[in-house]
């Protein structure tokens, strides 16, 4: 859906560049708790996702996860699980031990089709820079 394919596109992007043989980038499009097979034995993880805040569109935002089994906070999200329910049943069952970074692009249009939105394509470039800097990788 439009503009929901962010996640996608930064990933596709990364996968180009060499990231070192610790770094894994997987792409997965849908929000449901298979996604938690990905979070085990990780050091760290960072999520890139479209999330609607109420911001400009194009707006990338930064979310960090505490790492304690504190309550979670509400993060912005318009998938039928939201990503935070996901991250708190991780964390409840002892799969995710690490920190998590959310890297989130507000979107301008997440109806059905393909291709993103301007803003939200304009904004491509610092949302993988986002990306490289949590993972302490040069960026552009």
């Amino acid at each position: 859906m439009h503009d929901d394919a962010i996640g996608l596109e930064v990933a596709s992007e990364l996968r180009k560049r060499r990231l070192g043989e610790t770094v894994v980038v997987y792409d997965y499009q849908a929000m449901d708790l298979s996604l938690l097979m990905y979070f085990k034995d990780a050091s760290k993880i960072v999520l890139i996702d479209a999330l609607k805040a109420g911001e400009i569109p194009g707006t990338v935002s930064k979310y960090s996860v505490p790492v304690s089994k504190e309550q979670l906070p509400n993060l912005p999200s318009h998938h039928e699980m939201q990503l935070y329910e996901i991250v708190d049943l991780a964390r409840q069952t002892g799969v995710l031990e690490c920190p998590i970074v959310i890297v989130g692009v507000e979107p301008k249009d997440c109806s059905p089709g393909e291709g993103l939105s301007f803003e939200v394509n304009e904004a491509l470039p610092k949302a993988i820079n986002a990306v490289l800097k949590e993972l302490n990788l040069p960026g552009e």
